[in-house]
């Protein structure tokens, strides 16, 4: 049987082998389900209460509408993002 499955193959051609293998699948028979990734928690810098303050110092000093004024809010969405994925 699989000798004359074989010879069946190499002599009919890939279009004979794909109707007999797909010949197992079932009618209606769904894929698997795709697994839900798993975060990768990366490890936050912690910062001290002295550099935290120092920085808010600095981040208010900026004018209104900096650039680095949007990046550093945008990281600290991140790291918040970050710590929540983690946590579960």
């Amino acid at each position: 049987m699989v000798r004359a499955f074989i010879t069946c193959a190499l002599v009919g051609g890939p279009l004979i082998t794909l109707a007999v293998l797909t010949a197992c699948a079932t009618p209606g028979s769904a894929p698997p389900p795709t697994p839900i990734p798993t975060p990768t928690c990366l490890p936050l810098k912690t910062y001290t209460a002295a550099q935290e303050a120092e920085a808010a110092k600095e981040l208010a000093g900026l004018p209104v509408g900096s650039t680095v004024a949007q990046f550093v809010t945008d990281y600290g969405q991140m790291r918040a993002a970050d710590r929540a994925a983690c946590s579960k």
